[in-house]
């Protein structure tokens, strides 16, 4: 059975979310690479989200700073403002789980006001 990019990253948000964290990380491996050469840069961004955030759930913070750089230019080029408030509550779990409390409070400070400056407020502001 083959999935959409888009069912591949609801299937790994789900997988993550009920402790399955390897396979929804082979998954989103898989799914990055495809997205990525189809530079299909929405998808890209939501499954090295989802990477990120089965790595925290692994608590393997090296691979997080690891994807981080990547995951950060595609933001800057191509994210949208939901994309961006991802981008800086990662940085904010990575920042928080290394103990650099202002640069944590400062990722956060980000996310409002990307959140509060959002013209369609809610979606954007409505995190997976």
């Amino acid at each position: 059975m083959e999935l959409t990019l888009e069912e591949l990253n609801k299937t790994i948000m789900e997988m993550r979310t009920k402790g399955y964290l390897t396979e929804a990380l082979k998954l989103a491996d898989q799914g990055l690479l495809v997205a990525l050469e189809s530079n299909n840069y929405p998808y890209a961004m939501d499954l090295y989200y989802q990477k990120i955030l089965v790595h925290h759930s692994l608590g393997d913070t090296l691979s997080m700073v690891s994807l981080i750089h990547e995951y950060e230019a595609i933001c800057q080029d191509y994210g949208t403002t939901k994309d961006l408030m991802q981008y800086h509550l990662v940085m904010s779990l990575i920042y928080d789980l290394v103990g650099i409390r202002e640069k944590t409070v400062e990722m956060t400070k980000k996310i409002y006001r990307l959140c509060t400056g959002a013209t369609r407020s809610y979606h954007a502001c409505s995190l997976s």
